[in-house]
């Protein structure tokens, strides 16, 4: 049996320490800071076309910085209750790979309602608004923007629910990577 090479102490050891990092305070994802610096590493691989699109798109109190409005959906996730399941993507337990068709979906089931879902959303409203923009379509280009550079923060998050020291998060990505190998599941997803 898998479990039997890693050992039930250290399996008890890495859920109880889970357990105590989801009760300390402040355990969330990325914040304000981290999603600040997603979008201000990335306005730096911008091409200066799409620099200049992006700066055209942001609302007047962005001041022309793509960054200083990266966290704006995690602050309207109140107000837009159907955005809150587009922040995430939630795979069943004990599986170590994401699958778009099984794992893209909110708690009702409602498809295409995950963080990938919404990537794939704002990307391709964006995408038709600039290829032959047609006045039938009403997209909200500075809000599918907006939306578009936060998710694209909130799918690179390494341990999402965990903010803890980069040792340790290399740690649990071993440790969930041996946990998969071993019970011969498969391999663990990179986003662990």
């Amino acid at each position: 049996m898998g479990f039997r090479r890693m050992g039930w102490h250290e399996l008890l050891w890495v859920g109880r320490l889970l357990v105590l990092m989801q009760l300390l305070h402040g355990v969330f994802g990325w914040g304000k800071d981290g999603h600040f610096a997603v979008c201000k590493i990335a306005e730096e691989y911008l091409t200066k076309d799409a620099l200049a699109t992006v700066k055209e798109l942001l609302p007047d109190s962005a001041r022309g910085e793509l960054a200083s409005v990266c966290s704006w959906a995690d602050d309207v996730r109140w107000h837009y209750h159907w955005s809150s399941p587009l922040h995430y993507v939630d795979t069943p337990d004990f599986k170590c790979n994401y699958k778009y068709c099984r794992d893209c979906h909110d708690t009702a089931g409602h498809k295409d309602r995950c963080v990938t879902g919404a990537i794939f959303n704002y990307t391709k409203q964006l995408f038709s608004a600039y290829q032959g923009y047609s006045p039938q379509l009403s997209y909200n280009l500075t809000e599918a923007l907006m939306f578009l550079a936060h998710f694209i923060g909130d799918v690179h998050q390494v341990c999402a629910l965990l903010p803890v020291p980069l040792n340790l998060k290399v740690f649990l990505k071993i440790q969930c990577y041996k946990l998969c190998s071993y019970t011969g599941i498969g391999r663990m997803a990179d986003w662990v």
